[in-house]
């Protein structure tokens, strides 16, 4: 059993598993004996976070941490390819980035794709709210 410790007096299960082994035949002349052990052990931080423990404010802020994180090594690189690379040493302009170009490109397939999705999702909740 692992479990997760909130207070000093209150400790809330996590996950428990069973195992059976050792099995005896049962006959009504034999009365067979069983040992129960019961193992109790605390989560660390990170399964805690696996097994979604905390509470939803949490994990919106860890999410923010990482996609933030995830976009300032993105940033690095590119500066650094930019900075360093040999090939774009020779060049006295380098080329403009067309934002609008990209984000019309990048962005416009996955939210007609996100919407399309939720056409069926939002269809099926309705119905099952209004059943």
């Amino acid at each position: 059993m692992f479990y997760y410790q909130q207070t000093t007096e209150i400790k809330l299960l996590a996950t428990m598993s069973v195992f059976l082994s050792d099995y005896v035949e049962y006959s009504p002349d034999d009365d067979p004996i069983y040992y129960l052990n019961i193992n109790y052990e605390a989560l660390s931080y990170f399964n805690l976070i696996n097994n979604f423990q905390f509470s939803l404010p949490i994990y919106i802020v860890l999410f923010i941490v990482v996609a933030i994180l995830n976009v300032m090594m993105i940033a690095i690189f590119w500066l650094f390819t930019f900075i360093f690379c040999p090939c774009l040493l020779k060049y006295r302009r380098s080329p403009a980035l067309r934002f609008t170009h990209m984000v019309r490109v990048l962005f416009k397939q996955p939210i007609v794709g996100t919407m399309m999705a939720n056409i069926p999702v939002v269809v099926a909740g309705g119905l099952l709210k209004w059943l």
